[in-house]
Formats: C-alpha cells, structure tokens, sequence
C-alpha cells in the first residue's frame, strides 16, 4: 500500500534504508525462519539476512559475522541483521 512512498524515503536518506532493513529483518523474517530452521531438523544455529535473503549461516554469531564481512560489499553492511 504504501511501498511505492517508503522506496522514494529511503532512497533519499541513507540512514532511513539502514533503519528501514534492519527492522524489515528484525520484525519480518526471524520467527517465520526460526520455526522453518527447527522444522527441517537445525537448532542452535545463527543465520545472517539480507533483504529477507538468509545469506549466512554458521554454528555461532562470531562465524556468521566473519562470513559476512567476506561476501557483502560494505555498503550493505549496515543492512545485515543476524539471529
């Protein structure tokens, strides 16, 4: 519904897309991931996401955090949100 305005605001201010990602992964992809993660069998397990895209994975944060820093160009950095 309101999609169209929040790209136009985030494009204009860094700081708002930053905000705007993070929370996007905070509220949206972590519960429904979670249960997904347990269903197939894997717990105690750190997952790092990007747009709503699991693109790290590892047995704890420190690992999944290094990955990262390996594969993401560091303008999308502050966009990562890991669980």
């Amino acid at each position: 519904m309101y999609e169209e305005e929040i790209v136009a605001l985030v494009q204009k201010n860094r700081s708002l897309e930053t905000l705007y990602q993070q929370e996007m992964g905070a509220k949206c992809t972590p519960a429904l991931m979670s249960q997904h993660l347990r269903d197939i069998g894997l717990s105690g397990v750190w997952v790092a996401i990007l747009e709503g895209v699991p693109i790290a994975g590892g047995t704890t944060r420190q690992e999944v955090e290094q990955a990262v820093k390996r594969i993401v160009p560091q303008h999308k950095l502050p966009f990562i949100y890991t669980f």
